[in-house]
């Protein structure tokens, strides 16, 4: 395992000049064994995947045949003999300034402690070469919603090991040059309502292969594996991650740790803040005691804090910076987390 110390104010810039080599995605043909730099590298599985535990959803397996790779490695296989698809990965560098994105259906309310994400880099051992990543929340489409948590250009990688998945096409199955990352990111303060979301990340590595995303290991004869969707820095738009041999769309696996919380406790019936989004005042109230109110910023930083120790209480957050919050309030010894605007 590889550990990486997390520094909320370092910045990953990504670069659009010299270094841009227009990576969309790592394919297969016959058989492409390591693309050339400008190469261009489904059913929707991520409808009802909601669980509980430190794991609270997955959006699909990371590999379909167990065992199946190579030295008895877990296979996430392309079969790009039987279907006819030829994408091992999407190009998602920081470098280039791709990024990928699926949508998460949040069906009860979640607080997000961190998200895993998975990626290669064609030709790396099993020792990751993976050194950032960043992720960001959309309300909506990535390019049509609204950002509500995250910065595209700040690292919170956190932690990085090999999945014991390898990425490999029928022609070649045990193949070992695509051995599959396990990227987890760090979302301090991150809390969800239920609603559909977009999730949107990046990975930067050491070496000058991608990193590519593969996509969600679909049951085997499965064409289309989700929803995905990529962000092109050429065309400054996002569209469909397609496959370049059938034009099947792809998602992309990625779990998220966190707690499925449960604001149905009597203590917060009743409980109310508005407006939202506000520009300075920002008012609480409760049917029981309010005894705290803390406000973080998305990297889990604490801004301001209260004890109102009433039904009601006003929260003057016109020095902040216009973007999201979190606000944590403590109602008759129950916490409850809230997402607040700053307009």
């Amino acid at each position: 395992m590889k550990k990486i110390t997390l520094s909320l104010f370092s910045i990953t810039v990504l670069t659009f000049a010299s270094q841009m080599t227009a990576q969309q995605a790592e394919v297969v043909s016959d058989y492409n064994q390591n693309p050339p730099a400008a190469s261009t590298e489904i059913s929707d599985f991520s409808n009802s995947n909601q669980v509980m535990g430190g794991v609270i959803y997955s959006n699909g397996p990371v590999f379909n045949v167990a065992g199946g790779g190579f030295g008895g490695a877990d296979l996430s296989l392309l079969e790009n003999v039987s279907v006819g698809n030829t994408l091992l990965g999407a190009g998602h560098a920081a470098s280039t300034g791709f990024r990928i994105a699926d949508d998460w259906v949040v069906a009860e309310t979640v607080e997000v402690t961190s998200i895993d994400f998975y990626a290669y880099q064609t030709g790396s051992t099993t020792t990751s070469t993976f050194i950032g990543g960043t992720v960001v929340i959309w309300d909506g489409e990535p390019g049509v919603g609204t950002v509500i948590y995250g910065d595209p250009d700040v690292s919170v990688l956190t932690d990085t090991e090999w999945s014991g998945v390898y990425r490999a096409s029928e022609t070649t199955p045990q193949d070992n040059s695509r051995p599959i990352m396990k990227n987890t990111l760090q979302t301090p303060g991150l809390t969800l309502t239920p609603g559909t979301y977009w999730v949107d990340w990046n990975a930067d590595g050491t070496l000058g292969s991608g990193p590519w995303a593969p996509p969600i290991a679909a049951p085997l004869g499965t064409g289309s594996t989700g929803n995905g969707q990529q962000f092109d820095p050429n065309t400054l738009a996002w569209g469909p991650s397609l496959d370049g041999g059938t034009g099947n769309q792809h998602g992309y696996p990625f779990d998220v740790t966190g707690t499925v919380l449960s604001l149905v406790d009597n203590s917060f019936e009743g409980f109310s803040y508005y407006p939202n989004p506000t520009t300075e005042i920002l008012n609480v109230n409760a049917k029981s005691n309010i005894e705290n109110i803390t406000l973080f910023n998305v990297l889990g930083q604490q801004l301001l804090s209260v004890s109102p120790d009433s039904l009601s209480a006003k929260v003057n957050i016109a020095n902040l910076s216009a973007g999201m919050y979190v606000m944590k309030a403590t109602v008759n010894g129950t916490v409850g987390s809230f997402n607040i605007v700053k307009r």
